[in-house]
């Protein structure tokens, strides 16, 4: 997907996420948090998988996803702290 078609999927997921349920926006936030990372702005998608899991706790298997990936895009950053400090609490 070329980088105009990944904003212009910001744009319209952002503007479902306003008006969705709590079922469907988890899935929308999380295609978000996507959307960033395929552009390889990291900082920005490691932020909005962990809103996934901080805004849609119920939605469990998700949220889980969400935050092994912000984790691993935190390393990427070489932010090694905050990612072994997910991944610690994955593990409880």
């Amino acid at each position: 997907m070329a980088e105009g078609a990944h904003k212009e999927a910001l744009f319209y997921f952002s503007e479902a996420l306003k008006n969705a349920s709590n079922n469907d926006a988890a899935s929308i936030q999380f295609k978000i948090a996507e959307a960033y990372e395929l552009q390889s702005r990291l900082e920005e998608a490691s932020s909005a998988y962990l809103k996934v899991s901080y805004m849609y706790p119920d939605e469990e298997s998700l949220s889980h996803e969400a935050q092994l990936r912000a984790a691993r895009l935190l390393e990427k950053q070489g932010r090694t702290d905050e990612a072994q400090k997910i991944y610690s609490k994955l593990e409880t």
